[in-house]
Order: C-alpha cells, then structure tokens, then sequence
C-alpha cells in the first residue's frame, strides 16, 4: 500500500509545484508516512531532493520502506547531487546497517556502484 502512495505522491509532484524547503521540513519534522510520502513527491520532481535529506532517510530512516525509497530515489538523483553530498551518502550507506542480501542491499549497491561527479 505504501507503494502505490508513493507512486500517488509522484503523480502529484509531476502536476503541482512545491517549495523544496516546505518539502524538506515535512521530512525532516514529518511521522514515518510522511517522510515516505515526501519521498514519493521528490521521485515525481527530483528538484526537491537534497543530499542531506537523501542522507538521513539512508541512515536514520523510520522504517525500512523508508531506506528503500531514499536508496531509490539517491541513484534516481545522484547525477544532481554535488560530489560532498555524493560522498556523504556513501557514508551514510555504510552506517545504516543494511542487510547483506535483500531489496535495499541491492539498490544500495547500486547507488555504491555510481562514479562520483
């Protein structure tokens, strides 16, 4: 269910304008649905993402769902995304605990994998 939220979520970014700093204090202060719906709404408009935002869903992350979403939307990103902040999301990769094997080790990797700008 949280998927197809997040996929709504999208859509709504796609035909809506939203301030990235509103988008990110919903993160930041949101609950656990919240922070994965505002996930949802910076993979419809990547402009809203941030390197730190990014950063702490991968490493301080409400739920796995959440980590999953944020590991997703950083290899959608990574391209925008300065070399500092690229780098701090390696490192938040490597403190967060992510199982060895799984959907979230495999979109980590996948982020891992992506050259630094």
């Amino acid at each position: 269910m949280q998927d197809l939220l997040v996929e709504r979520s999208a859509a709504i970014a796609r035909r809506e304008k939203f301030e990235a700093s509103e988008v990110r204090r919903l993160f930041s202060n949101g609950s656990p649905v919240m922070r994965v719906l505002v996930l949802g709404l910076m993979q419809g408009e990547p402009s809203l993402a941030d390197a730190a935002t990014l950063a702490g869903a991968i490493a301080d992350g409400r739920s796995r769902n959440e980590q999953f979403q944020g590991l997703r939307l950083t290899a959608r990103c990574w391209h925008m995304l300065p070399r500092s902040g690229q780098q701090a999301i390696r490192i938040a990769i490597s403190s967060a605990g992510i199982p060895a094997s799984g959907d979230r080790r495999n979109e980590a990797n996948a982020v891992l994998a992506l050259p630094l700008s």
